[in-house]
């Protein structure tokens, strides 16, 4: 570390240009441009199988999809849901478990249920999440919920009728993060839509300006709806829904301390309310390709499930893990830590153990796609995951295409040009670079390195 890499001489330099320039001008006459992928190997290979008698598979055949109805949930006149809704083929050939989970929904407020405030699927939700939340976990915690439903599912709505579930059981403190705190307006708007009365909209008093109506006895479920104040040292005194983003979680906050430290001293001891983490995927770089370039995030998410083991959690997001290594911040789903195939070295860290997460996220990424669906395989099997998705049956689509002008063509050939130019430097420089930036290379190995660079430098 430390040695300089030095700069071309000009003339070295224009050289070099020159070269790029030889070497994308004769590149560029190989390439077929009505072939955007210029994979036209991958074809003539998928046809010679063809020809000699293999299958060749269609998209179509690689994904395939079931129609989802809830398998085990019986509820006196809940509703369908408005749009038909599909599961993957794969996770379609594992049934839930059986629901033991008796709603307060139902019995306390009936007419959510049969005006379909809360469709059938969203009612799902809401009884395995909640039969998730009874269990523990070896080490102690809570159970967690992971909904992976796709967009137009209501996830939102679910969530709200989660935190109404609560309510009625006489939890009175939940927190919801999300990606954005104008998002707020909408956790309002959901529970509104679910039958919960928000606070602000109660008459304070007869001169209030902000008066809209009174309290009545249809108000069952009363909830206030607030974000976190402006000063990290302010001592939070009421109950309801705190909204709060990912990024004011992680923030360090001023004198008053940390942010995530405030929300926790909310909280309180034994806090059993719902931690909802809404579009969880942000933070899912708990675990990075490089150490301490972990995200802030991920740090405050992972760091608040272990400052409180009773809340219920629930990681809500479409698109939460398209890796093993995504996985990490849901250490509430049991895929690790103590009595677990990844037992923690350590008890005391229970499901925390960076070592027990990455013996995970090696196996996982040794085994390929399939180990990630055996996961969510196992996960809907033991009542922790519901993945649903709008259908698109009878929805029509058309190919439509778009003719360049030869001005358009022109300026697409430079760019391509430029982007070929710019990837050659850069694969040149970072070849530089990486015979510095590994301090831990064995020290004949370096000189090795060193020699080969100059070698190929000199050629």
């Amino acid at each position: 570390m430390g040695t300089t890499v030095s700069k071309l001489e000009p003339d070295d330099l224009l050289r070099f240009i020159e070269i790029q320039k030889g070497y994308v001008d004769s590149g560029r006459e190989k390439i077929d441009f009505s072939q955007p992928t210029g994979n036209e190997s991958d074809d003539e290979e998928e046809e010679e199988k063809e020809e000699g008698g293999g299958q060749r598979r269609t998209v179509e055949e690689d994904v395939r999809f079931e129609s989802y109805k809830p398998s085990k949930l019986k509820v006196e006149g809940m509703r369908p849901h408005p749009s038909d809704a599909v599961e993957n083929g794969t996770l379609a050939t594992v049934a839930p478990p059986d629901v033991t989970y008796k709603l307060n929904i139902a019995e306390d407020m009936p007419h959510v249920v049969t005006e379909g405030r809360l469709s059938d699927l969203q009612l799902e939700f809401v009884t395995y999440a909640c039969q998730r939340h009874e269990q523990r976990l070896a080490s102690g915690s809570r159970r967690g919920f992971f909904l992976g439903d796709g967009a137009g599912m209501g996830k939102g709505r679910q969530l709200a009728g989660l935190i109404l579930e609560n309510i009625l059981a006489g939890r009175t403190k939940h927190i919801w993060v999300t990606t954005n705190i104008d998002l707020k307006e909408d956790a309002q708007r959901d529970l509104r839509d679910v039958g919960a009365t928000i606070a602000a909209d109660l008459e304070a008093d007869d001169e209030s300006p902000r008066a809209r109506r009174r309290a009545n006895d249809d108000d069952k479920a009363v909830v206030d709806v607030f974000a976190l104040p402006h000063s990290s040292g302010t001592k939070l005194d009421r109950e309801g829904v705190l909204v709060t983003t990912y990024s004011c979680l992680s923030s360090k906050g001023g004198k008053g301390g940390s942010r995530l430290q405030q929300v926790v001293d909310w909280c309180g001891e034994d806090y059993d309310g719902c931690l909802l983490f809404d579009e969880s995927h942000c933070a899912k770089n708990l675990i990075a390709d490089l150490p301490g370039t972990e995200t802030a995030a991920a740090r405050a998410v992972d760091t608040i499930q272990r400052l409180l083991p009773n809340a219920r959690v629930v990681y809500c997001s479409a698109t939460a893990a398209s890796e093993p290594r995504h996985y990490a911040y849901m250490t509430r789903l049991g895929l690790w830590g103590p009595a677990s195939p990844f037992p923690s070295a350590d008890a005391e860290e229970g499901e925390s153990n960076k070592m027990a997460i990455q013996n995970f996220i090696k196996t996982c990424e040794s085994r390929g796609v399939g180990a990630m669906e055996l996961c969510a395989l196992h996960l809907k099997r033991e009542g922790a995951l519901l993945c649903r998705t709008l259908s698109y049956a009878g929805a029509e689509f058309s190919v439509v295409e778009a003719s360049l002008t030869p001005e358009q063509i022109e300026t697409y050939d430079a760019s391509a040009q430029l982007w070929q130019m710019l990837y050659t430097r850069m694969e040149r420089k970072l070849a530089k670079m990486e015979l510095w930036v590994n301090d831990a290379m064995d020290p004949c190995e370096m000189e090795n390195r060193k020699e080969e660079f100059k070698v190929a430098k000199q050629n």
